[in-house]
């Protein structure tokens, strides 16, 4: 395993080794550290929005990158980069591996694997993005995990990466002996979350939207109801909105659905689909999160994907920002200390064996009707699982709650990226002029001066350009927040070009 200078081993512990690498103030994206990403490790990247997937889908090498959902493969794909999904059929897989471009790079959702298994690609680093999703949704997506699990080493170099890491305990069996890596960015900003407790979110959320639309910024609300969607639309005659959520949602209501990649409204709704990997630009974005009073009680609380929301508006001057909405008379993790929350535990595995209980001794009637035993809320909340049999205690629940309990407690330490500053007076737009100027900005370094032959190099081997040349206008062409002037670097004049 190749990692670059500045690792050393925190933790020796056979079972659990930990690395960590300490990423100078300077520094923002994954970019400006390595030239790859390192291969059979557990990295944790320590903070969204630092362009860990964009540095695999750059890089000079064949890849294969899995991602949790099919908006965020539809997020990242560029030109020259292969999306798989559900629309995409073998024939498109078998074009594009057979096309000339020389690295090729395939992104997909983590069902995807099998439908490239068998096409001999074992040379290609096989990217798993978003690694966290393997625990917390083992239990809905079983099928795509295993297999995921069970072919990730037919891969000669691989990777799992998250900046939500899991604790020890809560590694997965075929995981447990890999090497974590862990990235500490020195210099960031500390996340603000601001705590609105409140029994009557639905009226806060439209106080909210109000003051929005009466203000000169965006509102960005993450949440997961759609039935809240709906009405909060429909209490405005004309609202300018879009809802970002995943295809198979699309057909519940009639609401404004949109590409997680449409241009931003002025308030933008955004379920489960968008809480993980996607980027969003919207310099006057603000971060809205709020939890469905109805599933307090659960452990799939949208809090615990705080720690993937925040910073998912990339360039907003709010980035390290978040209001969370939420009841706090039913939250689970709110306001218990370690002793409370093991007798929560306890009582929780006490009701799961009685809801057991009571369907094992239940009439087939009373199973099909009795709302404790049918309710998969309160199965997961009880820790009880149900298959073909029935229902059964399972303790990789209680696992996730666990796991859960410590995200939410440790929220208070997230950091993110500073807030974008204006320099010298430059006003940076939150509209990019071009897709190369979009993907630019995520390795170009801030105020550092560039010749045009650094550019050529540096977009050549990013493959921006096809080939070492451009026309003398293409920096003026693609870019709008740059300055040039001429400069004597060792007795020669060159041209320079400094981007912000």
């Amino acid at each position: 395993m190749t990692i670059c200078p500045g690792v050393y081993i925190k933790s020796n512990c056979p079972l659990f080794k930990i690395m960590e690498k300490i990423i100078p103030e300077k520094y923002n994206y994954l970019s400006e550290v390595f030239d790859f990403l390192p291969s059979h490790v557990l990295l944790d990247k320590g903070m969204t929005g630092c362009g860990g997937t964009t540095l695999e889908l750059t890089c000079p090498r064949n890849s294969i990158v899995l991602v949790p959902t099919i908006n965020l493969v539809e997020n990242k794909v560029r030109n020259g980069i292969l999306g798989i999904t559900y629309k995409t059929d073998d024939k498109e897989i078998d074009e594009y591996l057979n096309s000339s471009i020389k690295y090729k790079k395939i992104i997909g959702t983590y069902d995807s694997l099998s439908r490239v298994i068998n096409k001999n690609l074992e040379d290609y680093f096989l990217l798993i993005d978003e690694y966290h999703y393997l625990f917390t949704y083992y239990k809905f997506r079983q099928t795509a995990i295993r297999n995921l699990l069970e072919h990730y080493k037919d891969f000669k170099d691989w990777c799992f990466m998250t900046a939500t890491p899991l604790s020890q305990d809560n590694i997965l069996e075929e995981l447990k002996d890999i090497e974590t890596l862990s990235l500490k960015w020195e210099g960031k900003a500390k996340l603000e979350i601001q705590f609105t407790p409140t029994e009557f979110y639905n009226k806060v959320l439209q106080n909210r939207i109000y003051d929005c639309l009466h203000s000169d910024y965006n509102l960005h609300i993450f949440l997961n109801n759609f039935a809240t969607i709906k009405k909060l639309v429909e209490a405005y005659l004309k609202l300018d909105y879009r809802v970002v959520c995943s295809p198979n949602q699309r057909d519940k209501s009639s609401l404004n659905f949109q590409h997680v990649n449409s241009q931003v409204r002025k308030i933008n709704f955004y379920t489960a689909t968008a809480f993980e990997g996607v980027d969003i630009f919207d310099e006057k974005g603000k971060t809205l999160v709020v939890s469905d009073s109805r599933h307090m009680s659960t452990m799939m609380d949208i809090s615990i994907f705080i720690t993937q929301i925040a910073g998912r508006i990339r360039d907003s001057q709010w980035i390290n920002k978040i209001e969370y909405i939420f009841s706090a008379s039913k939250h689970r993790y709110l306001n218990k200390n370690d002793i409370e929350w093991e007798y929560f535990v306890a009582e929780n595995k006490k009701r799961g064996m009685a809801m057991i209980s009571l369907y094992n001794k239940g009439t087939a009637y009373e199973k099909e009707t009795n709302e404790e035993t049918t309710n998969q809320d309160k199965q997961f909340s009880y820790y009880v699982n149900k298959n073909e049999t029935g229902l059964f205690f399972d303790p990789n629940l209680v696992k996730c709650d666990y796991d859960n309990y410590r995200i939410f407690k440790n929220l208070s330490e997230l950091y993110t990226q500073r807030p974008k500053e204006k320099a010298r007076g430059i006003i940076i737009n939150s509209k990019f002029k071009s897709e190369i100027e979009e993907i630019a900005y995520r390795f170009l370094i801030k105020g550092h001066e560039y010749t045009r032959q650094e550019l050529e190099d540096l977009f050549f081997d990013k493959q921006l350009i096809s080939k070492k040349s451009f026309q003398p206008s293409f920096i003026s062409d693609n870019f709008d927040n740059f300055q040039s002037k001429r400069k004597t670097i060792r007795g020669k004049k060159y041209t320079v070009y400094t981007f912000y």
